[in-house]
């Protein structure tokens, strides 16, 4: 959706996510969660936003995160809710 949405293809818009956590004046809480997000992002075909959804319960060792979103949970690992 990041994507489309600023006309970005999937390399341009890692880099872009990337900018900020590597960015010594910003503070990105649990930074090591966000990495994880965009490392998942930039090896698979998820969007963004279901990667930094499914990693924090991942770095838990949550059982599942689950979603309504059936390509979610196909790219991420997720499980399908309903």
């Amino acid at each position: 959706m990041l994507a489309s949405c600023y006309e970005l293809d999937r390399k341009e818009l890692a880099s872009v996510l990337e900018n900020p956590l590597r960015t010594r004046e910003l503070r990105i809480d649990r930074a090591e969660i966000t990495w994880a997000a965009l490392r998942l992002f930039r090896a698979g075909k998820a969007d963004f936003a279901d990667c930094l959804i499914h990693c924090p319960g991942r770095e838990a060792a949550c059982e599942a995160t689950v979603t309504f979103d059936q390509a979610a949970a196909k790219a991420c690992g997720m499980r399908v809710l309903g």
